[in-house]
């Protein structure tokens, strides 16, 4: 796993262990790697010696040298795949022979310094935009508990982390903001809210769930706890009401 626009470079060796042996050594991605990270249209993957070059034949050890240098484009739902395959001897004789995969998943950044601040039952989120413009939204997860979020650089879970449920979303890369009341009814006065913002783009692929920010409802006015009738009379009935003092206000 790793992130858009990392430079991807690693060595694949095929090593026969008896020493001066006839080794093939094939890149096997539909033959001519023309699939996988070799047939993206944008900035694809090299492999030195070059694809041409393939199969190789020669004595073991065999090297080749994988090169990519991803992009914002490359983000999709499946993962990449390059496939080798080395056998012993240089004639048809396949008794001998290895198989490996190597699976490479793009995995989208998370959005950076979510910020929440409280209101009037409410609160408002604001975030820089996904670091890929090619984004066509952000979820926002809120959790009024201690839910985990995943704190590993790389990242290859995606999407919602444990504890927290869908608040809303908004459309677009360039919006970096959302309100938060409760669709309309307003937050309560429950201790802490916590939230993090999930990128979406096409295919439905979700990136890394943001840091999460967490903040209390400000509470700058009384809030109404209890009205009950102690005397129910025309002329000299009596009710008591119950309020807790603001918090927030000097009063």
């Amino acid at each position: 796993c790793i992130k858009p626009g990392s430079l991807l470079q690693f060595n694949i060796t095929a090593l026969d262990p008896d020493f001066g042996d006839s080794l093939y050594f094939y890149l096997n991605n539909a033959g001519a790697g023309v699939n996988g990270p070799f047939n993206v249209s944008s900035s694809p993957a090299t492999i030195q010696p070059p694809l041409s070059a393939f199969p190789i034949r020669g004595f073991s050890p065999q090297v080749g040298v994988f090169t990519w240098q991803t992009n914002c484009s490359h983000i999709r739902k499946a993962f990449y795949q390059v496939d080798y395959y080395a056998h012993d001897n240089f004639g048809n004789n396949k008794t001998l022979a290895a198989n490996a995969i190597t699976m490479i998943r793009i995995v989208p950044e998370p959005v950076q310094n979510l910020t929440a601040t409280s209101g009037s039952r409410k609160i408002t989120l604001t975030w820089n935009p996904n670091p890929c413009d090619n984004a066509t939204g952000y979820e926002i997860y809120r959790s009024t508990g201690a839910g985990s979020v995943p704190t590993d650089s790389i990242c290859c879970r995606t999407g919602v982390p444990n504890g927290y449920v869908k608040a809303g979303e908004v459309q677009g890369w360039a919006t970096t903001t959302f309100v938060d009341d409760n669709n309309g009814e307003g937050l309560e006065f429950s201790g802490e809210y916590c939230y993090v913002v999930v990128t979406v783009f096409p295919e439905a692929v979700k990136s890394c769930p943001s840091q999460k920010a967490c903040v209390s409802i400000r509470r700058d006015f009384p809030v109404l706890y209890n009205v009950s009738v102690l005397n129910t009379n025309t002329a000299t009935g009596t009710m008591e009401v119950i309020w807790s003092q603001p918090t927030e206000i000097d009063t």
